[in-house]
């Protein structure tokens, strides 16, 4: 890893290029590294919105494989 990821807090997002083996996908090279901004946190009511207003599987029509 380049020398300023040592100055990273554990737990810092960052990004990376980096070089992987092909087989084995072991790290080889980070060839670039920047910190990022932590996601924000959303309101537990905009996190749950998407499960409310989807449909359940009993909700939908037989299904007839001919």
């Amino acid at each position: 890893m380049p020398g300023e990821f040592a100055s990273y807090k554990a737990g810092q997002p960052f990004e990376a290029l980096v070089h992987r083996d092909p087989v084995s996908h072991k790290l080889l090279e980070a060839e670039y590294v920047r910190r990022i901004a932590s996601p924000s946190a959303r309101p537990e009511r905009e996190a749950e919105a998407p499960w409310g207003s989807a449909r359940a599987s009993a909700d939908l029509s037989e299904a007839d494989w001919d």
